[in-house]
């Protein structure tokens, strides 16, 4: 029977060795023949428990024994919980090494679960306080617990989280994270404010767990209200940065400094909050320990109305973080893709080309993050297309270098500068022959000069010989539409488009330049003509193309 009701009240599905390890004599006793077999348990039970030994668990099979086995289920799982975790096999404290902590499980199998659960039992049962409170008031056994349970929050018991879990967690740290009432009450002697390894107070653990009475509690026996941790968040930061408005009411009605933090947390999803705060006299400029603002938290995080609530209480619009580059928080919404605080931010009379320390502007980012929509919403509001970064790319370049063919055609509407051209002699028409985009080469050669069109890259190749290099048909019949020179030479081995497709292969090319016109007799530095360049195995048509085209 107790072997049911454990498995039925468990929290978590239990391994048949963590039930075997509850249902031991001795908490004290490691060693496997102080164990009940499992095939004992299961005769015992009569075929209402079975085992998983796929998943490794073990479960009650018949659901009609649920409602036999309800009554006082978590003042008896309370019990042998915290049972064990006072068992005198965990005196010595915290597990020093990951190692010993492994080991430690391992030889108290049920142990990973009681310090991960006895509390939330705890909290249902109405028989146990004063076993909690000794419990609680055994420091090295609450510390040993609390490090269990700061692990069983880690999946799979990470081998980096060891060393990264919160150590020194006192009792009273324990009471207020599974919000523990009376428990707490009872430990109303003990320091009010303990700080565990990252200096937390139970009131933080409270705050985080969101228990409200629990923290009632302990500000009524002068808990720090504006205690920081070693990352400069009091327990107002933390209820805000959660969406906690109960707890945020609470702790400005008890007195917490509205400005005692570093950085006021902005990026929650209850405006409310955020309302309270300003309400309160929140300061809107204060950076936190990385340089940002609550508006520029709030802006990364994508909360909208947070957005707009903040500029209402005075958040600077063109507002830019020290640290990584002075990146604006306009820039930040065009390149997350947050089209609503753009327009947001744009309302409030945002500078649409500010720029950061690297040079880019919104529209940059937005760009090259392939964000069209705000793309969309920058280039109507008047954005300078034209504006190129540091490294001299405008946007029409960034998009098409990227593949962003949409974002490109955008760009094109609203009157991006085709002629323009970077570092290594590359025109938006060259990309757009090197990368097919023959729907845009259409475009850029409209509005394109013959000059333009004619532009060559570092190798010496003009958009038509980059576009025969690559086999790419239907950008070289757009070029020459638009009457490109067919018989422009690259600057190297002095190939013609038709030579270069003849050596190349690309049959379709070849056909192309034919019909419009290309000189078969052209020769090349080598002396050689488009027959003779075919005249190699694996040529064979275009050997024949060539022959009845010049017969």
């Amino acid at each position: 029977m107790k072997a049911m009701r454990l498995v039925f009240s468990s929290r978590r599905d239990l391994k048949p060795i963590e039930l075997q390890h509850a249902l031991s004599k001795s908490f004290m006793k490691p060693s496997e023949e102080h164990r009940p077999d499992i095939n004992d348990i299961l005769l015992a039970c009569a075929g209402l428990l079975e085992v998983d030994d796929w998943i490794d668990i073990i479960y009650l099979s018949h659901y009609i024994t649920r409602e036999f086995l309800q009554e006082n289920l978590d003042d008896d799982l309370a019990a042998l919980c915290i049972d064990c975790v006072s068992s005198e096999a965990f005196d010595a404290g915290p597990c020093s090494t990951e190692d010993e902590f492994h080991e430690r499980l391992r030889s108290y199998p049920f142990y990973y679960y009681a310090a991960s659960n006895w509390g939330c039992h705890a909290r249902q049962s109405l028989g146990v306080s004063s076993s909690v409170a000794n419990f609680l008031t055994a420091e090295s056994a609450a510390q040993a617990a609390g490090q269990a349970l700061m692990m069983s929050n880690f999946p799979s018991q990470q081998s980096s989280s060891f060393q990264t879990i919160p150590n020194r967690i006192s009792g009273l740290h324990l009471a207020a994270y599974f919000g523990l009432d009376e428990a707490a009450r009872l430990l109303q002697n003990s320091i009010p404010d303990p700080r565990d390894s990252y200096l937390r107070t139970p009131l933080m653990y409270a705050v985080l767990q969101d228990h409200v009475s629990v923290s009632e509690l302990l500000i009524h026996r002068w808990a720090d209200v504006s205690a920081r941790d070693s990352q400069r968040r009091a327990p107002l930061h933390l209820a805000a940065m959660l969406s906690r408005p109960d707890m945020v009411n609470l702790l400005l009605e008890s007195g917490a400094d509205v400005d005692a933090i570093d950085n006021f947390p902005a990026g929650e999803k209850d405006s409310s909050i955020t309302t309270k705060l300003l309400t309160w006299g929140a300061s809107v400029d204060e950076r936190d320990y990385m340089g940002w603002t609550p508006l520029l938290r709030a802006t990364l995080s994508g909360r909208e109305i947070a957005v707009g609530d903040l500029l209402l209480g005075g958040a600077p619009v063109n507002d830019a973080d020290e640290n990584y580059g002075y990146i604006s928080v306009l820039s930040i919404a065009a390149m997350m893709g947050y089209h609503s605080i753009v327009v947001t931010l744009l309302d409030n009379y945002a500078y649409i080309d500010i720029r950061d320390k690297p040079g880019c502007t919104p529209l940059l980012y937005a760009v090259a993050n392939e964000n069209p929509r705000i793309v969309e919403i920058l280039c109507k509001q008047g954005a300078d297309i034209q504006a190129k970064g540091e490294d001299g790319r405008d946007p029409l370049f960034i998009a098409l270098s990227m593949g962003h063919e949409l974002i490109a055609r955008q760009l094109l509407f609203y009157g991006a500068d085709v002629t323009s051209t970077m570092e290594g002699g590359y025109t938006p028409l060259l990309i757009a022959a090197y990368r097919e985009y023959d729907d845009l080469a259409e475009p850029i050669c409209r509005f394109s000069t013959p000059e333009d069109r004619e532009a060559k890259e570092h190798f010496g190749q003009t958009p038509l010989l980059v576009a025969t290099r690559h086999g790419h048909v239907a950008v070289a019949r757009v070029l020459l539409n638009y009457k490109v020179d067919i018989e422009a030479k690259e600057d190297k081995f002095g190939q013609t488009s038709l030579l270069l497709a003849v050596r190349l292969g690309h049959t379709g090319i070849v056909r192309l330049l034919l019909m419009q016109g290309a000189n078969p007799e052209a020769i090349r530095f080598d002396g050689k003509n488009a027959i003779q360049i075919a005249s190699v195995p694996g040529r064979e048509d275009i050997h024949d193309i060539l022959t009845k085209w010049t017969s």
